[in-house]
């Protein structure tokens, strides 16, 4: 019994560390809708030659599904205290060169914390998602008026 009361700790012991050492990086924000509802997904973000990109680490999850039906999405960083949402069209990545240079890039920035989660989901079923900024719209002069 005090063996695996050793094992328990160790391993809860490891699981604190290593939530410690996943949140490392720049995360975002990302708003998808479908119909009135708002959906928030927390992601890593990257930059390769100017444009902008987030990956999905499965093929079949909810806000690639989402941001397919409607590609107008919110960016929201999570860094700062009061952020203010920008908004893009999410291009979901088909070429399969560009989804493993946006993979390389992933980890040479998320280092460690990306190695971790290849090791809890297959890079394989990976789908990169190029952002593109929107126009900027005109300020409307209402008070309290929404983007």
């Amino acid at each position: 019994m005090r063996r695996v009361m050793q094992i328990i700790g160790a391993l809860a012991g490891l699981a604190v560390i290593g939530t410690l050492l996943l949140d490392e990086g720049e995360i975002v924000t990302l708003e998808t809708r479908e119909g009135d509802r708002v959906y928030a997904t927390q992601l890593w973000i990257i930059e390769i030659d100017g444009d902008t990109y987030l990956r999905s680490g499965r093929s079949n999850t909810a806000w690639l599904a989402r941001l397919e039906a409607n590609s107008e999405v919110l960016l929201r960083p999570t860094d700062v205290p009061h952020p203010v949402a920008s908004g893009y069209r999410a291009t979901i990545v088909r070429e399969a060169a560009q989804s493993e240079r946006v993979n390389r890039a992933m980890a040479e920035k998320y280092g460690f914390s990306d190695v971790v989660w290849s090791w809890l989901i297959d890079r394989t079923d990976s789908v990169a998602v190029r952002l593109q900024p929107l126009p900027q719209r005109p300020a409307s002069s209402g008070a309290g008026s929404a983007p």
